[in-house]
């Protein structure tokens, strides 16, 4: 549990430094995400999924 929430926590810094130090190109991107179609977003968010469960699996395997 403590590793999640520090997991958790860890994605919010990240997250308040990309909109803290680019404000204006994050604008553009999330207008830009907006125009986009659903299917195509719906796929992005999976393989991002698909690539947090990856990069967890890999650094579990390393730290056993």
């Amino acid at each position: 549990m403590f590793d999640f929430l520090m997991g958790i926590g860890f994605a919010f810094v990240i997250e308040g430094l990309i909109w803290g130090l680019f404000p204006r190109q994050i604008t553009k991107v999330v207008t830009e995400l907006i125009k986009m179609d659903t299917m195509a977003l719906r796929y992005f968010g999976v393989g991002s999924l698909a690539l947090g469960v990856g990069i967890i699996w890999f650094v579990q395997q390393i730290r056993v």
